[in-house]
């Protein structure tokens, strides 16, 4: 299954093609194409959505989590995958919304506070 989705993927990049016909032959080997099925083969056309671009801070948030680093303006799932659970939380919720303290302990007495305001990182309060 693997195999075909990667010759799918490498049509779909050769074609600069946005629907793939998946055809049945006789012999009930499946395959997949940018042209039509022949005349012997049952297919049917399969439409594909393009795969929208990453915004750049996407990019940049991702290498951030990847090197174990959080920013400004990352989703608390970002900062998560970047270092985990937070020790402590500290929350509030009113009508501006819901801010909430991430206490990390970074070993002996050195605390990281990650502030986070309606999912989004607003501030970060580090030792160094």
């Amino acid at each position: 299954m693997t195999r075909k989705i990667i010759v799918v993927a490498v049509a779909l990049l050769a074609t600069q093609a946005w629907a793939v016909n998946k055809c049945t032959g006789p012999d009930g080997k499946v395959s997949y194409q940018a042209a039509p099925c022949s005349a012997a083969a049952s297919g049917e056309a399969l439409k594909l959505q393009p795969v929208p671009e990453s915004a750049p801070e996407d990019v940049q948030f991702n290498n951030a989590v990847s090197q174990g680093r959080v920013m400004v303006g990352m989703s608390a799932t970002q900062v998560r995958r970047a270092w985990g659970t937070p020790t402590k939380v500290n929350a509030s919720v009113g009508s501006y919304g819901r801010h909430e303290q991430w206490i990390y302990n970074r070993g002996g007495f050195v605390s990281q506070y990650v502030y986070v305001q309606n999912g989004v990182v607003s501030s970060i309060q580090s030792p160094e």
